[in-house]
């Protein structure tokens, strides 16, 4: 909605209320989670929630900024006698009974652009939900793919685990009947130590990227099974190529950047027009009536005044400076936003690149020759024509080539949803 639909200019508008729990349900108990339906609650993110509060502050003051100062009424009691009211009825009563209307006039445009100012400030706070979505968005399949990638490598260890007793118990009954040296044992029951080391520190990796995710899912019971999943990148989006200024026009980042800048100009312009004098008219009526106890009464009269300050101590310079500052600071920021957002798209662009290239080089020639490695190894021992230790160095290149594998392709999967996130229209 654009910003004139949330402000009126001739009257006021009604304040969405208060936000309650994140409007998304919860996942439906039993069914694994996809990344779709993990994507889909973006806005139970504590980006979005934060930026979304920013925005019904800045809508509300939409509302205050259209606002005109409101009059004074003033009644009042004066000339009270000591010696008693007087005979008669309310309004003829012995003192002065007074009504007084008091209104601000403001000039200079002061309204104007303090509309202007918090259009502005509004206009910013839409990018910049806009740009907090886009962003949990990435952040959230990141998690998701963090999380896949380590329930991954957590099961390849234990598959290696498993393997790794079951050779041990093989060469403990070797050893025992004297088909093997003790010392190959040994070997052999070090590096299953070492194997069962590196499957609890993927379980705790696990139990992390699992607590991550629920927080930025903004899930309190816990976070269900992930559904497993085949492919990990975007099934379409932004080319690679696309122009890095095409990229910049439509970051809303940028755009809110830029209606900040606006926004402070409209301040500096508001804090110079205070030194165009408002007015105050009054408008009174006083009632002071004539009987035996106050012969000097007056009976009705009608008073009209106007005020204007006198600038004698000062004339707003330290309010216009201070709006100078602000605005220079702004247009700093919006410099910095930009050449940031530049930056990320540049980087995006190349570690886009660098992930497929790591994962092409990890799937088609470092998981193949691990393989070839390990099972020539494997072979060779069977036959006795290699040692323990060649066959577990061949093993652990095996696994670390493995793990290799699945990270890359963790890494391409993020890597891509990344620079899909960049491809969000300003609103």
């Amino acid at each position: 909605m654009g910003i004139l639909g949330w402000c009126s200019l001739g009257g006021a508008m009604a304040v969405t209320a208060a936000p309650g729990p994140c409007p998304v349900p919860p996942p439906a108990a039993g069914v694994p989670l996809s990344l779709q339906g993990a994507l889909q609650r973006s806005d139970c993110h504590p980006l979005v929630r934060t930026a979304q509060g920013l925005l019904r502050g800045a809508r509300a003051d939409e509302i205050t900024a259209g606002q005109r100062p409101n009059p004074n009424l003033t009644v009042g009691a004066y000339s009270v006698p000591r010696s008693g009211l007087g005979a008669g009825g309310f309004m003829d009563k012995a003192f002065d009974h007074q009504v007084r209307l008091d209104q601000l006039l403001e000039r200079g445009g002061k309204r104007v652009l303090r509309q202007q100012a918090a259009a502005g400030q509004a206009q910013s706070a839409t990018a910049e939900l806009a740009q907090a979505r886009a962003d949990a968005r990435a952040d959230i399949a990141a998690a998701y793919l963090d999380l896949q990638a380590a329930v991954a490598r957590m099961q390849a260890l234990s598959v290696l685990v498993e393997g790794s007793a079951q050779a041990l118990r093989l060469l403990d009954a070797r050893v025992r009947a004297g088909d093997a040296p003790a010392i190959e044992s040994a070997r052999l029951r070090a590096e299953h130590a070492r194997l069962q080391a590196d499957e609890a520190q993927a379980q705790a990796e696990t139990a992390a990227w699992r607590a991550r995710l629920a927080v930025a899912l903004g899930l309190e019971q816990g976070l269900p099974a992930l559904q497993n999943a085949e492919d990990w990148t975007p099934a379409a989006g932004l080319d690679i190529a696309t122009p890095t200024e095409q990229l910049l026009a439509r970051r809303p980042d940028v755009q809110a950047a830029r209606a900040r800048s606006l926004a402070a100009e409209r301040l500096h312009q508001l804090a110079q027009a205070q030194r165009t004098r408002d007015v105050t008219i009054g408008l009174q009526a006083d009632r002071y009536p004539a009987n035996l106890t106050n012969p000097s009464g007056n009976g009705n009269t009608v008073s009209f005044t106007a005020s204007v300050p006198l600038f004698l101590g000062h004339a707003y310079e330290g309010e216009i400076a201070r709006a100078m500052a602000d605005w220079q600071q702004a247009q700093d920021q919006e410099s910095l936003v930009r050449e940031a957002a530049r930056a990320l798209i540049d980087q995006s662009r190349s570690g886009l690149l660098s992930a497929r290239s790591r994962e092409r080089l990890a799937r088609d020639e470092l998981l193949p020759a691990a393989e070839r490695l390990a099972a020539a190894a494997e072979a060779a021992w069977q036959r006795g024509g290699s040692s323990l230790l060649e066959l577990i160095e061949a093993r652990r290149a095996l696994r670390a080539a493995r793990l290799e594998a699945l990270t890359a392709r963790a890494e391409a999967a993020k890597a891509a949803w990344r620079w899909q996130s960049l491809d969000t229209p300003a609103p």
